[in-house]
């Protein structure tokens, strides 16, 4: 099954100003086990390439919508294939079984990407013959010109669709970090992935952006992400998810840094509870298995009594402890620099109490990026200035995320200056 993206949702929005109802086809695609088949078995099945030498052929009737949405949060570029079906289509064909759409996307070099499809319209019911069904591939391009290649197989009936056509992805303008999809394939489709926060992390795609951090001296980064369910978010589990869809893909892109001398940290930080809930060390790949229940749905807001909360207002003291009990590790003249990179939901709601001034010997070789997202929707400012206050005489670097764009920019800076300390 796939849930279509937000991208997708959007660009087939226009679908709805009609008197048809839109409904997303399940595409299924072949994973490794005994019961499904690989991509290359399917393509395998059928004549795939003789249909591509053919003249296009539409015997049944569809709409293919190609595009390229962009820069996303996860820092690539997403392209996407639409397949559009009518239900009354569907519903003619109900006795079919299956219909199998296959994928072909060819890159300027000739290499292949390939991916399939099954809509199963053994449940279609004569009343859905109103509704317009849709499935779609969506996948992190490269900027290039691409030629797609899409069939549709009914098998029952041998009846076969097979269009061609390009695709054009553009880059980046003004590129901040032009070297960050080095090494990266041109083509990776997204694998369909039904839990949301799978959905959100894309765990499917294992390549990592290419952030050198090009360091002279030993520095140990620590990572520090609050993930609270907190009291902005005013118990919902949409907000709260929404803080993820960017929270996530950002925590994600900070842990691919590559540090020439140093370390990376690690941690997810629940102010309200006041603890650690998820830690690695000496980072290479973040471990998404063990942080994946710390975001779990059954650990969200809506788990949480707002009415306890407002009686008893949450506090960013716990953030503050976590800094000054890092910054004790590795003392001494040849201490490494710390570098904290803390990613945080706006502050406003939080209470923030009279604290002991930090000690300036215990400020010394350290500095803190503070990354905050702009929450769409919240009249929240941040409380950057309470947030410094807190933390003085901490050189702390407050930057405010809210598109993909500075997002970008926010990890460029970080690269360049913390390759600079």
């Amino acid at each position: 099954m796939l849930i279509p993206s937000r991208y997708a949702r959007l660009w087939f929005c226009w679908l709805l100003a009609g008197s048809l109802a839109l409904i997303w086809a399940p595409r299924l695609q072949g994973q490794p086990s005994s019961k499904s088949p690989s991509v290359a078995e399917v393509f395998a099945a059928v004549p795939f390439d003789q249909w591509a030498r053919e003249p296009a052929a539409t015997p049944i009737p569809w709409k293919v919508h190609l595009h390229s949405y962009g820069l996303s949060v996860h820092q690539r570029l997403v392209a996407g294939i639409a397949l559009v079906i009518e239900g009354r289509e569907l519903v003619k064909r109900v006795q079919d079984g299956r219909l199998l759409a296959l994928v072909r996307v060819t890159d300027e070099h000739g290499r292949e990407y390939h991916d399939f499809g099954a809509i199963d319209i053994r449940e279609v019911k004569p009343e859905n013959r109103k509704n317009v069904w849709v499935s779609t591939w969506d996948a992190f391009a490269l900027p290039g010109d691409y030629r797609v290649e899409l069939a549709l197989y009914d098998k029952a009936s041998r009846e076969h669709n097979f269009m061609k056509s390009r695709l054009h992805v553009a880059g980046l303008k003004k590129d901040p970090l032009p070297d960050a999809w080095k090494g990266l394939p041109d083509w990776e489709f997204w694998a369909p992935i039904t839990e949301q926060r799978d959905a959100i992390y894309r765990p499917d795609i294992e390549t990592d952006l290419h952030l050198a951090v090009r360091t002279h001296r030993e520095i140990q980064v620590e990572l520090l992400a609050d993930l609270t369910p907190s009291d902005l978010f005013h118990g919902s589990n949409r907000f709260y998810t929404h803080y993820l869809s960017v929270a996530l893909p950002l925590l994600k892109e900070l842990s691919e840094m590559e540090l020439a001398h140093g370390s990376l940290t690690v941690a997810a930080l629940d102010l309200r509870q006041r603890r650690v809930t998820f830690e690695q060390d000496h980072v290479t790949r973040l471990d998404w298995e063990r942080l994946r229940p710390v975001v779990s749905v059954e650990n969200g807001p809506g788990t949480i009594n707002v009415k306890k909360l407002q009686q008893k207002q949450e506090n960013p003291d716990f953030l503050r402890d976590e800094l000054l009990r890092r910054l004790g590790h590795g003392d001494g003249p040849a201490a490494p620099i710390k570098v904290f990179i803390v990613l945080g939901s706006p502050m406003d709601f939080y209470a923030f109490h009279p604290l002991p001034p930090i000690e300036p010997a215990q400020a010394e070789k350290c500095v803190v990026y503070y990354l905050q997202y702009e929450l769409y929707g919240s009249y929240a400012t941040g409380a950057l200035g309470r947030v410094r206050k807190m933390l003085d005489p901490i050189p702390i670097h407050a930057i405010k995320v809210r598109s993909p764009e500075s997002i970008r920019k926010a990890l460029a800076r970080i690269v360049e200056e913390v390759g600079e300390l």
